[in-house]
């Protein structure tokens, strides 16, 4: 069984000595990290301390990354937030898209203009 962590629990944790914060509802201490982080450490001290599933998400980490928190984590925020996908990751085009209604309309248009092209074509 994981511990369980308070959002203030974790906001103690906000420093480059002790650097703690929570995704999808999981808790992990990134001290270690901070030197190897890729994008920098000054991103993840202005992350530390809070939940930080939004912020994460947004940046899009490759599936080496989300495998990579694993040896970090550390136990499990009390009413963090969860993907309501069971933690998956959900590729840039359907997280902003919704439904898929913006990408339905966007084809219909790409099809038209097509369509349009190629009628004035073979009327030359």
């Amino acid at each position: 069984m994981s511990k369980k962590y308070t959002l203030e629990d974790i906001s103690k944790h906000n420093t480059h000595d002790s650097c703690w914060l929570a995704i999808n509802g999981k808790v992990y201490d990134i001290t270690k990290f901070l030197e190897e982080h890729p994008g920098g450490d000054e991103i993840l001290i202005e992350a530390a301390g809070k939940d930080a599933t939004d912020d994460f998400d947004d940046i899009g980490h490759s599936d080496e990354a989300v495998e990579q928190l694993k040896e970090y984590e550390i136990g499990t925020l009390e009413g963090g937030k969860k993907r309501s996908n069971g933690g998956k990751r959900v590729s840039a085009i359907n997280k902003s898209g919704g439904d898929g209604s913006f990408q339905g309309i966007l084809m219909v248009v790409i099809l038209a203009i097509l369509l349009g092209f190629l009628y004035v074509r073979s009327l030359e």
